[in-house]
């Protein structure tokens, strides 16, 4: 499981979410709506490379690869529901399952 604090670029809003390993939505923050007008159950499931710009994919790859042995940051452009793209800083953590010690 990955935990992402995410930070919105234009505003100060600052929310979480949680994807699984193949980079499917888990648990999203509610505080996400204000932000990226989407309500948290129409991201859960759904794979994050949907909403990432296309220009930003090879990045955030990298991003998810690097998340299984050390936590990194990134830039990004995120696609709302209204079709507009917004800059996010996400931090990448890796989160190890104290029952089973997976990641």
């Amino acid at each position: 499981v990955l935990q992402v604090p995410v930070k919105s670029m234009k505003q100060s809003n600052v929310f979480n979410w949680r994807l699984t390993m193949d980079d499917k939505f888990l648990f999203v923050d509610p505080r996400t709506t204000a932000v990226l007008e989407y309500l948290p159950h129409e991201l859960v499931g759904q794979s994050i490379y949907k909403f990432y710009h296309p220009s930003d994919l090879s990045k955030l790859t990298e991003a998810h690869q690097k998340v299984r042995s050390s936590d990194c940051k990134v830039m990004y452009r995120f696609r709302t529901k209204s079709g507009r793209w917004i800059w996010l800083h996400g931090s990448f953590q890796g989160f190890n399952n104290p029952f089973s010690g997976q990641l």
